[in-house]
């Protein structure tokens, strides 16, 4: 965008768009103004919605992560959707199918840990 006031416009139009409370808009200068939306979680993970303009028009994206917007560790699959919300919903989906697995892991390991602190019986002898 051109100037700062498009960008801040944009945002908020972006942020009435979004589903549920605590969007934040967020506008930023590189080399252009652009526009966003922000929504902490806890645990200091963020969600940090987009758009991009392509040649068929407008298009949203969506970072899942932790830390602040443009820093941190950020999950992004790549999707981009005409709808913000279709793209919040596809990053979340992906960041579970991601999280599913390494939560079963660690479910398994602590049963291990548990199962290791248990104190050994020992065996009669007959």
């Amino acid at each position: 965008m051109n100037t700062k006031a498009q960008a801040e416009i944009t945002a908020i139009k972006l942020r009435e768009k979004l589903k549920g409370p605590g969007w934040k808009t967020r506008v930023r200068e590189n080399l252009g103004w652009f526009a966003s939306a922000t929504k902490t979680l806890p645990g200091g993970f963020t969600l940090h919605v987009y758009g991009d303009y392509c040649t068929s028009g407008l298009l949203y994206r969506c970072l899942f992560g932790q830390g602040g917007a443009g820093m941190g560790n950020w999950y992004m699959q790549g999707g981009r959707f005409a709808d913000p919300n279709k793209a919040v919903e596809f990053e979340i989906k992906n960041a579970m199918a991601v999280m599913s697995p390494l939560m079963q892991a660690v479910n398994e390991a602590q049963a291990f840990l548990l199962e290791a602190k248990k104190p050994k019986t020992k065996k009669k002898a007959k």
